[in-house]
């Protein structure tokens, strides 16, 4: 396993601990519907996954201002996709939100790993190329 995978699964490990305790806190603890709060988890865990990513699993010197609308707009197809399958599994189909959250969350994993490949590591060769010629 490449070093970036297993650093990648490291940091979503824990965004996803992370993510669960505020999903839960918010529905079980404060009464959140679970569409909703699943969201607002999302957006949280969010900002943790750039910086641990961006530091740590990438080790890019990419520039915030490449690096970041990358990430936002990898996040937010992320976002969409995590959104409407909460929303078919919860609002539509009535399961359990933790049992359809980790369906979302597979889901979203797989395209935010090819996404941040993508980000980190093509901006940063893009940066490298402009900076040599």
């Amino acid at each position: 396993m490449p070093a970036s995978l297993l650093r990648f699964v490291v940091v979503g490990l824990a965004g996803s601990l992370v993510y669960f305790a505020l999903l839960w806190g918010m529905v079980d603890v404060l009464g959140w519907p679970a569409v909703p709060a699943s969201c607002a988890a999302f957006l949280l865990v969010v900002a943790e996954n750039y910086l641990l990513h961006r530091a740590w699993t990438f080790r890019s010197s990419a520039p915030h201002g490449q690096a970041l609308p990358g990430f936002l707009l990898v996040s937010l197809a992320g976002f969409c996709i995590n959104a409407g399958v909460m929303g078919l599994g919860v609002a539509w189909l009535e399961l359990n939100y933790l049992a359809v959250q980790l369906v979302a969350i597979g889901v979203v994993v797989v395209c935010n790993f090819i996404g941040a490949q993508w980000i980190f590591r093509a901006r940063q060769a893009f940066s490298y190329g402009k900076d040599t010629a």
